[in-house]
């Protein structure tokens, strides 16, 4: 009885280590790609446990990695400019895998070892892109437009990747994204280096000379926009002191010429009407003074009126 429960007991035991055995984790950030005798699987594993019997699981991280790549200026992969000078240079980069599709098919069409991918893909691409990207620059325009080169270089970069992906398959296009690209240390012959080094002095005070006159420049313009800007106000000023004298003499052109039309309409009424218009006229003018000598007869009296200085009665 106890040989019996001793068997059960160990074979209870070889299935547990065998279950344990049959399971895999796939830690956060990363996916698992199952391999069962040299054959792929399709999809993917999410991290977590899984149970995966006598498959072989592949990890394959989706987190950022980084490289970097050292080259010198008297080696055989240096790159060479325009003006043939021989440059070594750095470059870090970052990339990622941004799915489980796309680690599935790079395990399936590049390598099952995901560390190959660096040196069958970008690595290549680096290399090519760098010396592309110099070869259409002198070294001046390098040091000088190290941003700009950096940028042209981190766009060729991926390019190639997509390229170098494309050509295996095209469902790889995709699989290997860029994230961060940096080129540092630039190393060329130390005579370039100091005629490069006092040129960019030179550029500095030349640039430091223009900014100077700029400032000067536009604290010049502020004081002629100043004065310019009083003068207007002078001139506005004056304007409106004429157009309000004139304005005022146009009302007063305009009250008598009013005036005159009344006139002429009330005197045109009263001759209409039968009245004599002068003796109104003589009427509404005369202050009042009877005159001092008559003429006639006695039936027909005349009057003689009297006389002022202007000879108008």
């Amino acid at each position: 009885m106890n040989v019996q429960k001793h068997w059960i007991f160990l074979l209870l035991t070889l299935f547990f280590i065998a279950d344990l055995t049959a399971c895999s984790k796939i830690e956060p950030g990363h996916v698992g790609i199952k391999n069962f005798m040299g054959n792929l699987r399709e999809g993917h594993l999410d991290n977590g446990l899984h149970f995966t019997g006598l498959a072989q699981v592949i990890s394959v991280t989706l987190q950022s990695q980084t490289f970097e790549l050292e080259v010198t200026h008297d080696s055989s992969q240096a790159a060479v400019t325009s003006d043939m000078q021989n440059v070594g240079f750095e470059i870090n980069l970052a990339y990622y895998v941004p799915s489980g599709e796309a680690a599935n098919n790079l395990i399936r069409f590049v390598n099952r070892n995901p560390d190959r991918w660096l040196y069958e893909i970008i690595s290549p691409a680096i290399e090519q892109s760098v010396k592309t990207v110099f070869a259409t620059r002198t070294l001046r325009e390098i040091v000088e437009q190290r941003e700009t080169v950096r940028l042209r270089i981190s766009a060729e970069i991926q390019r190639l990747v997509d390229e170098r992906l494309s050509e295996r398959d095209p469902v790889l296009l995709g699989a290997l994204l860029l994230t961060q690209v940096n080129l540092s240390n630039l190393e060329y012959d130390e005579e370039l280096q100091d005629i490069i080094n006092e040129t960019v002095r030179q550029q500095q005070r030349q640039l430091q000379a223009q900014n100077e006159v700029e400032r000067q420049l536009i604290e010049l313009q502020a004081q002629v926009q100043a004065a310019s800007a009083e003068r207007q106000s002078q001139v506005e000023l004056s304007q409106g002191r004429a157009e309000s004298m004139m304005i005022e003499a146009q009302a007063i052109a305009e009250r008598r010429e009013l005036q005159a039309i009344a006139e002429a309409s009330f005197y045109t009424a009263l001759a209409e009407a039968g009245v004599d218009v002068n003796a109104y006229i003589y009427i509404q003018r005369w202050s009042g003074n009877l005159p001092e000598v008559m003429t006639g007869g006695e039936d027909n009296p005349a009057l003689l009126l009297p006389v002022n200085n202007s000879g108008q009665p």
